[in-house]
């Protein structure tokens, strides 16, 4: 088991594919407006190609740009592309971060990234979670959850787990943080932090999502009896025992909407309503997981 940075990691989070507050957006930008979009076929395309089907939907014809691994060849791409765009739209932190070196654009709109704080990029940030606080309202009423841990890198992720327990807060969920930092910690906070805990809760986490710290977190906690939640579609796939993901399209909706007002100062988060729940067959059998309960959670 490895720890690795945040760029390969990137990889996993992208290669994880995506299966399948609505506002208007001006006509000016819907026509003009420039989506940046990594390549490659994985979850960043399919939340592209929701995003670019809103945006046609509502009249426009949006420019498309597919980045390169040549970031001086992007960059220079990118400033012929933005002259008189009012808004861009970007999916993935990197080309977040690409679009925040254009000029002459009058805001950014972000889609399909895990933490913001790590991005310079200023505007608006469509969160990849659903809304967090209806989430958990959700896993306690159906699941009957009352004390969920989280499982997170500080370096990482602060900020997302500080919403976590806000929302827990709201929700009437108990939220316990098990911070990690190196493998150690990973199989410290496992061995001694599982015991009470009615679900474990996975964020998005550069560290925690490098695929043999996966194989383990899956591990312990199929032997702990304790389902395991995360919020990337494909997680399921890997074992993961309930995905809570946001819908492409909900997502795509809210940024379109967002971009009618366009922020270029500061950060803006925004969050989704709509979710899709994906169940690791394996995983639901190994906690004894009731048809019943995941029946109830995807009626809502």
């Amino acid at each position: 088991m490895r720890f690795h940075g945040a760029s390969p990691t990137r990889g996993l989070i992208a290669g994880l594919a995506v299966a399948a507050g609505t506002g208007a957006l001006g006509v000016t930008a819907s026509a003009d407006a420039l989506l940046i979009r990594p390549a490659g076929r994985g979850s960043y395309a399919r939340l592209a190609a929701a995003l670019q089907q809103e945006l046609q939907r509502q009249g426009g014809a949006p420019r498309v740009l597919e980045l390169s691994r040549d970031a001086p060849a992007d960059a220079a791409r990118l400033s012929r592309e933005t002259r008189d765009r009012p808004v861009l739209f970007a999916v993935g932190p990197d080309a977040a971060d690409i679009a925040g070196r254009a000029d002459g654009a009058a805001g950014v709109v972000s889609l399909g990234v895990p933490n913001p704080a790590h991005v310079k990029t200023p505007g608006t940030y469509i969160s990849i979670y659903p809304r967090l606080e209806a989430v958990l309202q959700a896993l306690a009423e159906d699941l009957g959850i009352r004390r969920a841990g989280l499982l997170f890198s500080p370096s990482q992720n602060r900020e997302i787990g500080l919403a976590f327990i806000r929302a827990g807060q709201a929700a009437g969920v108990s939220i316990q943080p098990l911070p990690v930092g190196s493998d150690g910690d990973l199989i410290r906070r496992l061995r001694s932090g599982l015991e009470g805990l009615d679900v474990l809760l996975l964020p998005v986490d550069p560290i925690l999502f490098d695929r043999r710290s996966l194989e383990y977190v899956v591990e312990e906690t199929r032997k702990a009896g304790v389902p395991t939640v995360g919020f990337l579609e494909g997680l399921e796939r890997l074992g993961v025992t309930l995905t809570v993901a946001a819908d492409p399209a909900a997502v795509a909706r809210v940024a379109v909407a967002a971009s009618a007002d366009p922020v270029t100062v500061g950060k803006k988060r925004m969050e989704v309503d709509g979710w899709k729940i994906l169940v690791s067959p394996a995983g639901g059998a190994a906690v004894g997981l009731s048809s019943d309960a995941i029946d109830a959670l995807r009626s809502r």
